[in-house]
Protein backbone atom coordinates (compact mmCIF):
# COMPACT_ATOMS: atom_id res chain seq x y z
CA UNK A 1 0.00 0.00 0.00
CA UNK A 2 1.28 3.49 -1.01
CA UNK A 3 1.01 6.06 1.82
CA UNK A 4 -1.23 9.08 0.35
CA UNK A 5 -1.71 12.31 1.59
CA UNK A 6 -4.13 13.12 3.96
CA UNK A 7 -5.82 15.84 2.99
CA UNK A 8 -9.28 16.50 1.67
CA UNK A 9 -8.37 17.23 -1.42
CA UNK A 10 -6.67 13.43 -1.83
CA UNK A 11 -9.70 11.95 -0.27
CA UNK A 12 -11.46 14.05 -2.95
CA UNK A 13 -9.45 12.96 -5.98
CA UNK A 14 -9.38 9.48 -4.57
CA UNK A 15 -13.22 8.75 -4.17
CA UNK A 16 -13.13 10.57 -8.05
CA UNK A 17 -10.98 7.96 -9.28
CA UNK A 18 -13.05 5.19 -7.35
CA UNK A 19 -16.51 6.36 -9.35
CA UNK A 20 -15.19 6.93 -12.54
CA UNK A 21 -13.53 2.97 -12.94
CA UNK A 22 -17.05 2.02 -11.21
CA UNK A 23 -18.82 4.25 -14.05
CA UNK A 24 -16.69 2.81 -16.71
CA UNK A 25 -17.85 -0.91 -15.65
CA UNK A 26 -21.45 0.77 -15.61
CA UNK A 27 -20.83 2.77 -18.81
CA UNK A 28 -22.84 5.31 -16.62
CA UNK A 29 -22.61 8.16 -19.25
CA UNK A 30 -23.81 10.76 -16.68
CA UNK A 31 -21.68 9.96 -13.64
CA UNK A 32 -18.58 10.69 -16.08
CA UNK A 33 -19.91 13.52 -17.82
CA UNK A 34 -19.91 15.16 -14.33
CA UNK A 35 -16.21 13.59 -13.36
CA UNK A 36 -14.93 14.81 -16.98
CA UNK A 37 -13.51 18.74 -17.80
CA UNK A 38 -15.19 20.13 -20.74
CA UNK A 39 -12.03 20.27 -22.05
CA UNK A 40 -10.60 16.59 -21.46
CA UNK A 41 -7.95 15.40 -23.72
CA UNK A 42 -7.81 11.57 -23.07
CA UNK A 43 -4.87 9.64 -24.27
CA UNK A 44 -5.12 6.07 -24.63
CA UNK A 45 -2.35 3.31 -24.31
CA UNK A 46 -2.94 2.88 -28.42
CA UNK A 47 -2.15 6.26 -28.94
CA UNK A 48 -5.74 7.29 -30.08
CA UNK A 49 -6.78 11.01 -28.48
CA UNK A 50 -10.36 11.16 -27.24
CA UNK A 51 -11.90 14.51 -26.36
CA UNK A 52 -15.03 14.29 -23.65
CA UNK A 53 -17.43 14.01 -26.30
CA UNK A 54 -15.66 11.55 -28.34
CA UNK A 55 -14.57 9.28 -25.24
CA UNK A 56 -18.35 9.19 -23.70
CA UNK A 57 -19.68 8.21 -27.15
CA UNK A 58 -17.59 5.89 -27.61
CA UNK A 59 -18.63 4.34 -24.21
CA UNK A 60 -22.21 4.25 -25.06
CA UNK A 61 -21.74 3.13 -27.98
CA UNK A 62 -20.36 0.10 -27.04
CA UNK A 63 -16.97 0.61 -28.92
CA UNK A 64 -15.05 0.66 -25.36
CA UNK A 65 -16.94 -2.25 -23.28
CA UNK A 66 -14.77 -1.72 -19.64
CA UNK A 67 -15.05 -5.74 -18.24
CA UNK A 68 -13.20 -4.98 -15.33
CA UNK A 69 -10.27 -2.78 -14.06
CA UNK A 70 -8.42 -2.07 -10.92
CA UNK A 71 -6.36 0.42 -10.49
CA UNK A 72 -3.74 0.95 -7.57
CA UNK A 73 -2.64 4.81 -6.52
CA UNK A 74 1.09 5.05 -6.93
CA UNK A 75 1.24 8.86 -6.21
CA UNK A 76 -0.64 11.49 -5.44
CA UNK A 77 0.30 15.41 -5.38
CA UNK A 78 -0.88 18.53 -5.55
CA UNK A 79 0.58 21.06 -7.79
CA UNK A 80 0.16 23.67 -5.08
CA UNK A 81 0.10 23.23 -1.37
CA UNK A 82 -3.52 23.24 -0.91
CA UNK A 83 -4.99 21.46 -3.41
CA UNK A 84 -6.43 24.49 -4.63
CA UNK A 85 -5.53 24.14 -8.42
CA UNK A 86 -4.42 20.89 -9.71
CA UNK A 87 -3.53 16.92 -8.38
CA UNK A 88 -1.82 14.86 -10.34
CA UNK A 89 -2.99 11.00 -9.78
CA UNK A 90 -0.07 8.53 -11.02
CA UNK A 91 -1.62 4.78 -11.17
CA UNK A 92 -1.17 1.25 -11.97
CA UNK A 93 -4.08 0.31 -14.35
CA UNK A 94 -4.84 -3.40 -15.06
CA UNK A 95 -8.10 -3.58 -17.01
CA UNK A 96 -9.81 -6.13 -19.46
CA UNK A 97 -11.50 -4.13 -22.45
CA UNK A 98 -13.41 -4.77 -25.20
CA UNK A 99 -12.22 -2.46 -28.06
CA UNK A 100 -14.69 -2.18 -30.93
CA UNK A 101 -15.25 -6.00 -30.31
CA UNK A 102 -11.73 -7.14 -29.75
CA UNK A 103 -10.96 -8.22 -26.34
CA UNK A 104 -7.51 -6.75 -24.60
CA UNK A 105 -5.80 -7.14 -21.48
CA UNK A 106 -4.37 -3.92 -20.46
CA UNK A 107 -1.49 -3.03 -17.94
CA UNK A 108 -1.19 0.61 -18.17
CA UNK A 109 0.11 3.14 -16.11
CA UNK A 110 -1.51 6.26 -16.13
CA UNK A 111 -1.25 10.12 -15.32
CA UNK A 112 -4.27 11.69 -14.79
CA UNK A 113 -4.95 15.33 -14.32
CA UNK A 114 -8.02 16.75 -11.79
CA UNK A 115 -8.45 20.48 -11.92
CA UNK A 116 -10.24 21.87 -8.96
CA UNK A 117 -13.67 23.06 -10.36
CA UNK A 118 -16.27 24.71 -8.27
CA UNK A 119 -16.41 22.34 -5.37
CA UNK A 120 -14.81 19.33 -6.53
CA UNK A 121 -12.58 18.16 -8.89
CA UNK A 122 -12.48 17.35 -12.82
CA UNK A 123 -10.46 14.69 -14.99
CA UNK A 124 -9.07 17.26 -17.64
CA UNK A 125 -6.16 15.47 -19.00
CA UNK A 126 -5.59 11.60 -18.55
CA UNK A 127 -2.49 9.57 -20.18
CA UNK A 128 -2.18 6.12 -20.45
CA UNK A 129 1.11 4.17 -21.69
CA UNK A 130 1.72 0.51 -21.38
CA UNK A 131 3.96 -1.38 -18.64
CA UNK A 132 6.43 -3.39 -20.82
CA UNK A 133 7.05 -5.63 -18.38
CA UNK A 134 4.03 -6.03 -16.33
CA UNK A 135 4.09 -7.73 -12.96
CA UNK A 136 1.00 -9.33 -13.22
Amino acid sequence: MHHQPDHAWAKAVRDNEAIRYSSLLRADIAALDKLFGENLVYTHSSGVVDTKASYLEAIADGRLLYRDAAADIQQLFAVDDEGDGVVICISRIRMNVDVEGVPMRLVNQGTGVWARSGGGYKLVAFQATPVRQPDV
